[in-house]
């Protein structure tokens, strides 16, 4: 996650990331290690308490102005599974040719100790 909000032009400190999550195994965990990475990185989050849906997401993006959503959830696998959906700063699903810029800042890290350079 780290690496998905690295844009500083973006400004992602200020704006921050929203994140939901649906009642999927280990949602909670999910939901406090994602905000947690975010927080890491001097990025705002706003948790929902609650389960929250992908619209209700969507929506909290477009209306916090925050820079992206993030919800834990698997969607249309079996229940046993998780993980998460990342959602552009306009509310709708992460597309090319965001995804693939994802994908190349998340191949740069090369330590998960937030007190280390991550090399991004």
């Amino acid at each position: 996650m780290q690496t998905t909000y690295s844009h500083r032009e973006r400004k992602p400190q200020k704006r921050g990331v929203a994140i939901a999550h649906d009642s999927r195994n280990m949602h909670d965990e999910f939901t406090d290690a994602t905000a947690l990475c975010l927080a890491a990185n001097g990025i705002k989050t706003y948790v929902f308490p609650q389960l929250a849906p992908v619209p209700e997401l969507s929506y909290a993006v477009r209306t916090l102005g925050t820079i992206a959503g993030v919800v834990i959830t698997a969607s249309h696998n079996p229940r046993e599974y998780n993980g998460y959906k990342v959602y552009w700063e306009d509310g709708a699903q992460v597309t090319p040719p965001h995804d693939t810029n994802i994908m190349a800042e998340v191949a740069k890290v090369t330590s998960f100790d937030p007190g280390k350079d991550n090399g991004s």
